[in-house]
């Protein structure tokens, strides 16, 4: 997350936010980054939610718009289907995952980020797929930052099981020494 040097191009970011808790804590993430960094590094950030989740966009359009909160030049926000909702089965939320991984990888193509942010939500799984698609592509070379809930005091999230045994994320951020 190195700041870019005075004439080289701005970031691109790909934010993706979960329900609850993840937004919260990807919020206070983005406006600590802006902080140290300056909104001025980041040219777009876009905010990835799921369509079934009601209260993350609106989350995110109050810290956007309210003064103490996250200053970026520009943010718009994307839309891709749940990959799995509370309680349903593993087996079922392969296919869910399928559907949301098409959507993520046109989402991906289009924006074309420099940078994909995830905290631990299932949704951030197919745009880190889409990411590493858009890699082998050749198109893009996306750098992707997952860092686990600080929920998670004793044991990783299942996404994050499932980033790490992939590979999925460049860097790869604990928030606790015992994890």
């Amino acid at each position: 997350l190195a700041c870019r040097r005075q004439g080289m191009p701005k970031i691109r970011a790909l934010v993706v936010l979960g329900s609850g808790g993840h937004t919260s804590e990807m919020l206070r993430l983005i406006q600590q980054l802006v902080l140290r960094r300056g909104g001025e590094v980041y040219s777009e950030v876009c905010f990835v939610v799921a369509d079934t989740d009601s209260t993350s966009r609106k989350s995110a359009e109050r810290a956007m718009a309210s003064r103490t909160g996250v200053k970026l030049p520009c943010f718009q926000f994307v839309t891709i289907p749940r990959s799995r909702e509370v309680g349903q089965s593993y087996m079922s939320s392969v296919l869910t995952t399928i559907r949301a991984a098409v959507t993520a990888i046109r989402i991906v193509h289009s924006i074309a980020p420099d940078l994909l942010l995830c905290n631990g939500p299932g949704t951030c799984l197919p745009v880190c797929i889409a990411a590493i698609i858009q890699r082998c592509r050749g198109a893009g070379t996306p750098t992707i930052v997952y860092v686990e809930s600080v929920a998670r005091v004793h044991t990783l999230s299942l996404t994050g099981r499932i980033v790490m045994a992939l590979r999925l994320a460049d860097e790869f951020l604990v928030q606790w020494p015992q994890l």
